[in-house]
């Protein structure tokens, strides 16, 4: 088998919190589309960012690398790395490899605290006293988190259309797609079957399609326990097993947060929905509506 025939040319692309697992899920439960060995391969991430892998790579590896990652032919192979709507890796991969992109985007203020609650709360990177308020305190005063850029960088990485701009240079904008996040809360079936249309692909997969919900944040009971988790998690490569001990875990220790916003965290996401308003206006003005 060609490298050629299994290399990706269709990205989700990002942006991160803002719904990508569960339309990756739906996508790959379309027929004529196939995903890697996982959603988030994170091979495309340049040096620079939190996320690269030194033994996996597109600046050491190139194409002989990435095909392995995936594993069936078929008319659409998707990533679903969030992360690639940042970077110069995956631009420079676009260039060389006719393909599409497509992008989900959420309101700044929205996605800046989605992002703090799932560090902290979920990954438990950051500590459990810290408040909204210190957070967005520390990012404005260029705190680099550890080297970790998807919290340094999170304001700068919610200006979505300086990133999309980048790829409809480069793919036309014929190739790249853009949806509001509200689209996968008001009409799902709606946006797979625009999806499809877009992709010339069968729509009908949807129509009688359960559509449910995955990587919702949820806060950890026990942090240590997580640790634990986190660490033994990167060893464990059977994906059967991994998935008969999340549930397991998950309701030993996580339970569902609590989204609404207090009075100061209020106040400091108006801050920023102001502050962004202009942008994501700019951001809006690429969205298909569905």
């Amino acid at each position: 088998m060609s490298t050629k025939n299994i290399l990706p040319n269709l990205f989700l692309a990002g942006a991160p919190k803002c719904g990508t697992t569960s339309v990756y899920d739906w996508l790959v439960s379309h027929p004529d589309i196939s995903g890697g060995v996982d959603k988030e391969l994170f091979y495309l991430v340049d040096k620079a960012d939190w996320k690269f892998n030194e033994k996996s790579n597109w600046q050491d590896q190139r194409e002989e690398g990435y095909a392995k990652l995936f594993k069936q032919e078929n008319k659409y192979i998707v990533d679903g790395t969030t992360l690639t709507i940042y970077q110069n890796s995956a631009l420079e991969y676009a260039q060389a490899h006719p393909c599409k992109a497509l992008f989900f985007i959420r309101e700044p203020s929205q996605r800046i605290y989605s992002t703090f609650k799932y560090f902290r709360d979920t990954r438990t990177v950051l500590p459990a006293g810290l408040s909204f308020d210190e957070f967005i305190s520390e990012v404005e005063n260029g705190n680099s988190f550890g080297g970790i850029n998807q919290l340094s960088a999170v304001i700068e990485q919610s200006i979505y259309h300086r990133f999309i701009e980048k790829w409809i240079a480069i793919l036309g904008v014929e190739n790249v797609r853009v949806y509001d996040f509200r689209a996968l809360k008001n009409d799902k079936k709606a946006l797979m079957r625009d999806i499809c249309e877009w992709l010339g692909i069968d729509q009908t997969i949807y129509d009688n399609f359960d559509f449910s919900h995955k990587n919702e944040t949820a806060i950890v009971r026990n942090r240590t326990l997580n640790k634990v988790k986190e660490k033994i998690g990167v060893r464990i490569k059977n994906e059967k097993l991994k998935e008969l001990i999340r549930p397991i875990y998950n309701s030993l220790n996580k339970k569902k947060p609590d989204n609404t916003a207090n009075e100061q965290e209020g106040q400091v996401k108006e801050r920023l929905r102001l502050d962004l308003a202009e942008d994501f206006n700019q951001s809006l003005k690429m969205v298909k509506e569905v």
